[in-house]
């Protein structure tokens, strides 16, 4: 019955509505990082004190450091932070 349920029952495509718009929060916040995280690393490379190496250094770290759910939201492999930042 439950499969028949689960098959044959449109409330069934709701949950999938849901479930991506639970993605699409995840994707407007990890997007909101980098657009901070890209602020961040032009106001630093600004500054003679660090090079543009340090700075990415920093932004890596920072990057290795985001919860799970963050880094799979970006899609990237580890230790490689967003083409959106890199130098």
């Amino acid at each position: 019955a439950l499969r028949t349920r689960e098959a044959q029952d449109p409330r069934t495509i709701g949950q999938l509505f849901f479930l991506c718009c639970d993605e699409l929060e995840d994707i407007r916040f990890a997007e909101a990082i980098l657009l901070v995280l890209d602020c961040l690393k032009a106001s630093l490379t600004e500054e003679p004190i660090l090079s543009e190496e340090m700075v990415q250094s920093v932004l890596d770290r920072v990057f290795d450091n985001f919860p799970a759910f963050l880094k799979r939201a970006f899609h990237q492999p580890e230790n490689q932070f967003p083409s959106g930042l890199s130098a």
